[in-house]
């Protein structure tokens, strides 16, 4: 190897961390705190499909509303059918009145207030849907369920039903700016501080949002809070892993899939009683602030602070960690602990894109990252329409994702991530097509209606680990050099997915089942890619692009590895096989040679 200039003398925490514990009473208690701080954000992801809940409505009708129970030996339905026109296949279940339009109504100026000249028209069969107009006077909702949502305050339903599902596409947009500024905020100005202002930001953003005047600025501070949620997970998921040894990492990663189910089962719980928007979405952004107090007590990450050159802060943090662990840290272990690094090589993100074999990789997880993400957010978002209560099945909702993720921490370490991924998402597409089949099938079965409600919920089991695995085993795919840039560009997936599905929920209902079907179908070719992917289960993290470009290869890390502080190295199994191998054929050798010396003599 070629000889290097020392530029700097910094402190190798992985050194440190194996005599203050890998995974002690201080890192249990971090890492709890740390992932309760991010069940607001979750709870705000899944938010829009209660604060957007629309249920029953129809056009106003000023000639009978009011005064239909005043008309005698007629029944509300035979009043409405007068002026409301009928739309058989087209209608949204649980959204108007069966058989009836909910967006439309007859042109009747002619016959005003006037119910016998209504009638006579239909006698005649003069009304037509030619004679139909838009609900000018307004429209009344149902609300046996939510007293007022954004969708009945401002009417986002009919010509407007879009504008209802943007705020939710915004905040995924917002999540994936939050992503890519917190990350680069993380790693400026560290973790901690970027951590406690998303909080603040958050918390802050959260409130004012409950006093939005109209549907343009709820939208804005969706799409802030968004931004906030996103950096809060990134925070809280670099700096919890950054404090514990690789054994453990899988686990602590896995935590977010785990929180994020309490934080969906916490919202079905605060909607359960808080049957206002306004006052829902407040009591969000208030979830954040308890945890302003407690994120300035938490320490710095030490790996952050000695790679910032913050060499006496870092001290004080491993011996916090070790003290609270009840270990002692030797007085020879800084020495050891000492790196003398070398004029860091530079690596070009451009790499990605100029060497086929990176680009071909980042290509596949940008598949994998992209169609698990559909197929999760596309049921998480779509909950609401199941049949039955809402609040239950946003409750089940959450509580299989937990499920999901606590399943996969000891399924990761022994079936590996790639398995994971491609018997995840084979079920996942296979449930959603069955969905489909059997509503062909059974039409109008109330038993479907259950059915469906169950293999939805079996599919999200399946897609959850899926899901949140992809964190972990994109990180393991590409070299240190460029592993940050990859997992950005493979997120983008990710949210390009989050932001498609809430606008999937305004396809005309009567195109739902094909919509479903494609996710399906998505899901199952998606699956067969993932399984050309190589395993990363039990390697060692890769270090080079050359390692990589090998390793996508041949499957077999080929780490080479110079020891600059004397410490034991750890080589993968391959070439631990090559070198005793190596060592073996020495001592052969020198054995060889002293005999024929002593022959010799």
């Amino acid at each position: 190897m070629a000889a290097s200039t020392i530029a700097a003398v910094r402190y190798d925490f992985n050194v440190i961390l194996k005599e203050a514990d890998q995974f002690g009473l201080f890192q249990k208690v971090l890492v709890l705190v740390a992932f309760l701080s991010t069940i607001p954000g979750a709870s705000n992801l899944v938010a829009d499909v209660f604060l957007s809940y629309g249920e029953g409505k129809r056009c106003k009708l000023p000639a009978i509303d009011g005064k239909i129970f005043q008309v005698e030996n007629q029944t509300a339905a035979d009043l409405y059918h007068l002026y409301l026109p009928p739309v058989p296949d087209n209608r949204e279940p649980g959204q108007g009145i069966v058989g009836l339009s909910s967006c439309r109504k007859y042109d009747v100026g002619m016959c005003g207030d006037d119910i016998d000249c209504m009638e006579e028209l239909h006698r005649n069969q003069t009304l037509t849907r030619d004679n139909t107009t838009s609900c000018i006077d307004g429209y009344v909702h149902s609300r046996e369920i939510f007293k007022e949502t954004t969708t009945t305050e401002w009417d986002l339903i009919c010509e407007k039903q879009t504008l209802s599902k943007l705020p939710m596409s915004l905040f995924c947009l917002g999540m994936l700016i939050g992503a890519i500024c917190g990350g680069i905020l993380a790693d400026l100005y560290g973790r901690k501080k970027t951590w406690f202002f998303s909080t603040l930001i958050g918390g802050t953003c959260g409130c004012l949002c409950s006093f939005s005047w109209n549907i343009y600025m709820f939208m804005i501070f969706r799409f802030f809070i968004g931004a906030c949620v996103s950096s809060i997970l990134l925070c809280v998921s670099v700096h919890s892993m950054e404090f514990v040894g690789e054994k453990y990492r899988p686990f602590v990663g896995l935590q977010i899939g785990i929180f994020s189910g309490i934080g969906y089962i916490n919202l079905a719980i605060l909607a359960r009683f808080i049957r206002s928007w306004r006052n829902l979405q407040l009591a969000l952004g208030c979830l954040f602030f308890p945890f302003l107090i407690i994120i300035p007590i938490i320490p710095e990450s030490p790996r952050f602070l000695f790679q910032s050159g913050k060499m006496k802060k870092g001290k004080q943090v491993c011996n916090l960690i070790a003290k609270v662990n009840k270990k002692k840290l030797d007085k020879t272990l800084w020495e050891r602990a000492k790196i003398y690094e070398e004029e860091p090589q530079t690596f070009s993100p451009c790499k990605l894109f100029t060497k086929l074999p990176l680009l071909h990789m980042l290509l596949n997880c940008i598949a994998l990252n992209f169609t698990n993400s559909l197929v999760f957010f596309f049921l998480s978002f779509n909950v609401t329409r199941w049949f039955g209560n809402p609040f239950l099945n946003q409750t089940l909702s959450g509580l299989v994702e937990l499920v999901g993720c606590i399943v996969a921490i000891p399924a990761a370490s022994y079936f590996g991530r790639r398995t994971i991924n491609v018997f995840c998402l084979a079920i996942c597409g296979s449930l959603l097509i069955v969905n489909e089949v059997l509503k062909v099938a059974f039409v109008g079965q109330l038993w479907v209606q259950t059915a469906e409600v169950v293999i939805n919920l079996v599919a999200k089991l399946a897609a959850s680990p899926s899901f949140n695995l992809l964190f972990l085993y994109v990180a393991e795919l590409f070299p240190t050099s460029l592993r940050s840039t990859a997992s950005g560009l493979a997120n983008t997936g990710s949210r390009l997915a989050s932001v498609i599905s809430p606008l999937m929920l305004t396809i005309p209902i009567h195109l739902q089942p094909a919509i479903t079907a494609s996710v399906g179908v998505l899901a199952l070719l998606v699956s067969v890619l993932a399984y050309f992917c190589p395993e990363t289960k039990g390697m060692s993290m890769l270090t080079s692009v050359e390692e990589a470009v090998a390793f996508y290869k041949d499957g077999i890390v080929a780490t080479d590895v110079e020891d600059f502080n004397n410490n034991e190295v750890e080589w993968s199994p391959a070439i631990q096989k090559e070198k005793e191998a190596e060592i073996n054929e020495e001592d052969e050798e020198n054995e060889s040679h002293e005999i024929i010396l002593i022959k010799n003599f």
